[in-house]
């Protein structure tokens, strides 16, 4: 079973989500954090 994340933009952050489960937890990441998360993974 694949795994899929939304994300996106808002004001000074980013909003990460399970698309599968659109009324789930979400994940707030300041685009500092974001950009060191994207890279982490990007190079895992």
């Amino acid at each position: 079973m694949a795994s899929t994340i939304e994300v996106a933009g808002v004001p000074q952050a980013v909003a990460i989500r399970d698309s599968k489960d659109p009324d789930g937890p979400r994940l707030i990441m300041s685009l500092t954090d974001f950009r060191r998360f994207a890279t982490t993974i990007k190079n895992f």
